[in-house]
This record gives structure tokens, sequence and C-alpha cells, in this order.
């Protein structure tokens, strides 16, 4: 980004941390469940009438939250998987441009981050490698190779499911 933006970026980021915070402090876990539903339903909702730039910054917020192995990033993990599985497609896409642009920059890639990525990319549920923005050009292609390839050589990091990695050919 250009450093401006028509969104108060802070207040975005202290929404999604607010309620990140607020479910996982929820002891009861039928009403962590409910209000789990209840703030996906809400970021869905927020990401499909947003513009590019305010669903670029809702889904950053929630990927600042991909740290350390804790409840709360593995709710934020699973907030993003579900919202990559039931997004319209321009949100899907953002989804993948955020968690790659971090895996592309940041080292040491955060737990969080990483095991999200690893689960968004190997199990076939998510069907990653079958979404046109991922063939949209040979760049495109050429980096998501490179990055499944690299995600592929990190040995050990648990994944939710027990898929492996497909890679477009």
């Amino acid at each position: 980004s250009s450093g401006t933006t028509r969104y108060d970026v802070g207040l975005i980021n202290a929404f999604v941390l607010h309620t990140v915070v607020t479910i996982t402090g929820i002891s009861d876990s039928t009403a962590r469940e409910t209000a789990q539903r209840v703030a996906l339903d809400m970021f869905k909702s927020l990401l499909a009438e947003a513009d590019s730039e305010a669903c670029y910054l809702m889904i950053s917020a929630i990927s600042n939250q991909l740290r350390f192995p804790s409840s709360h990033t593995y709710l934020c993990s699973r907030m993003t998987l579900a919202l990559f599985s039931k997004s319209e497609e321009r949100v899907r896409e953002c989804i993948a441009r955020v968690l790659i642009e971090r895996i592309l920059v940041n080292r040491p890639f955060p737990w969080g981050l990483l095991v999200t990525l690893i689960e968004l990319l190997r199990n076939p549920y998510y069907a990653f490698w079958t979404h046109e923005f991922t063939q949209r050009s040979p760049q495109i292609v050429e980096i998501l190779k490179a990055v499944a390839k690299s995600i592929h050589a990190v040995g050990g990091v648990p994944s939710h499911g027990q898929a492996i990695v497909q890679s477009p050919s």
C-alpha cells in the first residue's frame, strides 16, 4: 500500500482484535461456538460489502492475529479458512494474496500464518488450485508453485487436515 487509505486501519485492527479476544474469553463452549458463528457471519457480510481496499485491510487485520500456538491464533486460522470456503471469489483471492504476501516477505514466518497457508494449499476441501486467480498469469503460477514447494519442504508443521499438497503441474 502507498500508506494512504480512506479507512481507519487502527480501528479495523482493533475491531478484529476485540472480536477475537471476546470470543476466546468465553468459557462456555456452546456460547463460544455461537459467538464464533456470529463473528464469522459478521466478517463474511462485511467482506461481501467491502471494496477491494477495505477487504484487504480486514483480511490483513485477521492475518495479523495468526501468530504463535494459542486458542486466539487457532480461532483466527479457522476463521480465515472458513471465510475462504464460504466467500465469493474476490474475497478468496484477497485471502490468498494476504497470506502469500506475508510468506514471501516475512521471515521467520509466524506459526499461525504458516499453518493456515499449509492447510489452505494442502486440504482438497478448499480446492485452492482450482480457483481462477491461481492461474491468472504465468508469474502468479510460478510464485504459487514456489510457495507450495517451500511449504512442502517445511517438515513437522501440523496441519488441521491430513491432505497432501496438490500443486499445479
